[in-house]
């Protein structure tokens, strides 16, 4: 089968490779050029996007929603990328009204376009009905806005101070925010595949943590790992969030993958946004789960031939996220940053034939037969363990990682811990009694990610 890949930025270039090492005829086209470079060596690539009809076409990411419209009409087989889709995600207004009309409950949220007004909103909803004290999320929306100015505030003083600084150094950047009520709970991304016609079973659900240090500390990232897992049967989460929009989703005929973000608590579900594409890090991980062929699942979805189950195995998959400096960074400032922190071509050792088979790379390129770090900010990839148990899932992963030989090398080492605490929260709010090995003898961390979505 014949596989083109459409990427921003080369996020699904080794899903592509895993295609392509099942037997298949794959290329890779990326559109940003600071980009072009990743996967030297490792992928054909093309310059022109010019499928043929029987091509598979993957959109790895949003924005391009628009051509994947056109290839869809010119009867291309097509899996991701929609304008829906990206309206989906882009549009704040337009998903929570997606949520509402669904019936999906929703914290408090008011969307803004002027910093001034946010006092007097602050005046007004300082307290819920109940009387509790309100703390609010602040979620800026714009091009190339780093995934730090989410912020989730301590209290009105604490907003306001924040807010002050973002408008200060980002204002011309940011096109519109939100402030969206805290909810307390737990975190978790519930994700369904579409074929154009019904969500294909079973739904999976991860939960991920963003902050760079052990403890959840130092700037947010786009994820520093996370846990997926597979529910056979619907449970609430599902039912009270993604499941709501099944109609919705089909009905704009997306195909691919799309993910409701919500907070989880004993009061309810409470969506805080979509994610209609590939998830990063969650659908590599994913990736890691296949017992069949991901080519050929890609196209039985593209040509609406999948029954109601992906062949997917019913275990946890751990992924801990791994880089080098200066990551992170903020793409737009790659070339200045390479000028006092060069990582370009610096060599990935230690991969061998037990331990390649765990890693997802992000940005590299292959020189001479030797793996090395391509232009880019510092993101390496992740490693994966897939296991019966969460704590053993981690250990596969992490005993990988410790293999690798690569200057400089960062990543956490308190997943295990911190994520297998949300996965049991998230499990016991919800009732749903799934298998959970807890990590023997260990003292879980009570770290829960607040509402920042992802």
């Amino acid at each position: 089968m014949d596989f083109l890949m459409i990427s921003n930025a080369g996020e699904g270039a080794h899903l592509l490779k895993m295609i392509e090492n099942e037997g298949n005829d794959v290329k890779l086209y990326i559109k940003e050029p600071s980009y072009r470079d990743l996967w030297d060596g490792l992928l054909p690539k093309v310059k022109k996007i010019a499928p043929s009809k029987n091509t598979v076409v993957i959109f790895d990411f949003s924005g391009m929603g628009k051509l994947a419209d056109d290839l869809r009409r010119s009867g291309h087989l097509v899996v991701g990328g929609s304008s829906f889709a990206d309206k989906l995600e882009e549009d704040r207004d337009f998903g929570f009204e997606i949520m509402e009309k669904a019936g999906i409950k929703l914290p408090l949220t008011v969307a803004f376009d002027d910093f001034g007004d946010i006092e007097e909103f602050l005046d007004k909803n300082s307290e819920s009905e109940d009387g509790r004290v309100r703390r609010f999320v602040f979620k800026p929306s714009g091009k190339n806005l780093p995934c730090h100015l989410t912020y989730v505030s301590k209290d009105r003083e604490d907003l306001l101070e924040y807010v002050n600084y973002a408008e200060k150094n980002y204002g011309k950047d940011i096109e519109s925010f939100i402030l969206q009520e805290f909810v307390e709970g737990v975190v978790v991304s519930t994700e369904a595949w579409s074929d154009g016609t019904k969500f294909i079973k079973p739904i999976n659900h991860t939960v991920e943590v963003k902050a760079l240090m052990n403890g959840c500390l130092g700037p947010a990232t786009g994820c520093a790992g996370n846990l997926v897992w597979v529910e056979e049967e619907n449970c609430r989460i599902a039912t009270s969030g993604i499941l709501k929009v099944e109609e919705a989703i089909i009905g704009s005929g997306y195909i691919g993958p799309v993910d409701l973000n919500a907070v989880v608590n004993d009061e309810g579900v409470w969506a805080l946004e979509f994610t209609p594409r590939f998830g990063y890090d969650a659908t590599p991980t994913q990736a890691f789960m296949f017992r069949e062929e991901i080519g050929k699942f890609f196209s039985d979805l593209s040509r609406g031939q999948l029954d109601r189950h992906m062949p997917i195995c019913d275990k946890f998959a751990a992924a801990v996220r791994f880089s080098i400096p200066p990551y992170p960074l903020d793409p737009e400032k790659l070339e200045d940053v390479q000028k006092v922190c060069p990582n370009i071509g610096i060599p990935v050792r230690g991969l061998t034939e037990k331990n390649a088979g765990h890693f997802y790379f992000y940005e590299v390129t292959e020189d001479d037969g030797r793996l090395h770090h391509s232009p880019g900010i510092g993101l390496l990839g992740i490693s994966v363990g897939v296991e019966d148990k969460v704590w053993k899932a981690f250990d596969s992963a992490y005993e990988a990682l410790s293999e690798l030989k690569v200057p400089e090398l960062q990543y956490r080492t308190d997943l295990g811990c911190v994520l297998e605490n949300m996965y049991e929260k998230a499990d016991c709010q919800d009732g749903v009694s799934a298998t959970l090995g807890m990590m023997p003898e260990v003292e879980l961390e009570d770290k829960v990610e607040e509402n920042k979505g992802g």
